[in-house]
């Protein structure tokens, strides 16, 4: 087997907005896409294209979270996918769903679900479009409003470093300007 046909794995976490979606919209384009495990984080929109509007039908952020990933499963609810959602409650986040599918050994050809691809307004369009069509910048002050203790200690450490590399580097540019002064 040639590393071209190795099954793919598609691991989505902290998947802000519709990022979720598009993350399902790969799951079902790409033949060798087994496995598919989501962990959604911020709602979409709710203007964005493909919000369902039962998302925003009160003003409870953990309900229409709650919401948001039922109609996530529910889009993964093939007859040749085999999907199941838990929330862990070792994560220190109240968002802690977990939405991992399966594809069965017997299924028809890959093809979004019909039911994706009508709501998104993207029928016979190639899967790039999609990608174009939902995707929005996130700030960084977004990401680390969701921040977890361990990732700020990994994220401190990585900067840390990244600081003393660019100090090293200046040092080594200041000396050979330096010498080539003199």
């Amino acid at each position: 087997m040639c590393i071209r046909d190795s099954p793919v794995h598609i691991i989505g976490m902290h998947l802000c907005g519709n990022l979720s979606m598009i993350a399902i919209e790969l799951f079902y384009r790409m033949e060798l896409a087994h496995k598919l495990v989501l962990c959604p984080c911020c709602l979409p929109r709710q203007n964005a294209p493909g919000t369902p509007v039962v998302v925003y039908t009160d003003t409870c952020q953990l309900s229409q979270y709650h919401r948001w990933v039922h109609h996530l499963g529910s889009y993964l609810s093939e007859t040749w996918v085999e999907t199941r959602t838990t929330f862990d409650e070792n994560l220190l986040s109240e968002r802690s769903a977990i939405i991992s599918s399966t594809k069965l050994e017997q299924r028809p050809h890959p093809q979004v679900p019909h039911s994706v691809a009508a709501v998104l307004g993207l029928i016979g369009e190639p899967c790039w479009a999609l990608t174009m069509k939902l995707s929005h910048a996130v700030s960084y002050t977004h990401l680390r409003a969701h921040e977890t203790p361990e990732h700020l200690v990994c994220r401190l450490l990585l900067e840390k470093k990244k600081k003393n590399k660019q100090r090293t580097e200046w040092r080594k540019t200041a000396k050979r300007k330096i010498r080539n002064m003199g």
